[in-house]
């Protein structure tokens, strides 16, 4: 069974550091609740295109690379992989990030079969790789995923909360998302 998997806010957490870039930034006043009232800052915080772009330019690297793993990740998908699964990493970030995202997986031990970069239609590279699930947090990614009939595990934040499907499964911890994931291998989803 290939497994599909997000990166950013799935397999790392970047809430501690996200919400420390924010208000070292924009204030003491957002807190993590504010900035994933919606998945984009500039509609979270009411930003500009362009102050959200200089926010990431100045913050993004150093966010996403001292990140941590979510907790139970890595240990979640190397029994995945042991139980028969191959993980496709499948991201937006752009190629340019390819080796600080090599990197990063590989310090914190993070089992792959492949990562994709700047996947914007995630529905759509799912079937063309024959993945049967995608656990993701990207409300406009879960629309796209589910507009494609592919299985969904979304890792539960206020942004992505409004959706309803049999092929939508909500789910905090990485064990489990294991756990589910195994099921659904064993009864040959």
């Amino acid at each position: 069974m290939r497994v599909g998997v997000d990166i950013d806010n799935v397999i790392n957490n970047l809430s501690p550091l996200l919400e420390r870039s924010v208000k070292k930034h924009f204030g003491n006043k957002w807190t993590l609740w504010d900035i994933y009232q919606r998945y984009h800052l500039r509609d979270a915080l009411r930003l500009s295109v362009w102050e959200e772009l200089w926010f990431w330019k100045k913050f993004g690297l150093e966010i996403a690379f001292h990140s941590k793993p979510q907790p139970y990740c890595r240990e979640a998908l190397h029994w995945l992989r042991r139980n028969g699964c191959r993980i496709y990493l499948i991201t937006a970030r752009p190629i340019i990030m390819k080796p600080m995202t090599l990197a990063w997986l590989e310090q914190h031990d993070v089992p792959y079969d492949k990562v994709i970069f700047g996947a914007s239609e995630k529905g759509k590279i799912c079937r063309e790789n024959g993945i049967a699930v995608m656990v993701e947090d990207s409300d406009k990614n879960i629309k796209n995923l589910l507009q494609h009939g592919v299985t969904t595990i979304a890792i539960p934040y206020p942004y992505n909360s409004h959706f309803r499907s049999q092929n939508l499964f909500y789910l905090a911890d990485w064990r489990a998302i294991a756990n589910l994931i195994l099921q659904m291998r064993f009864r040959g989803a």
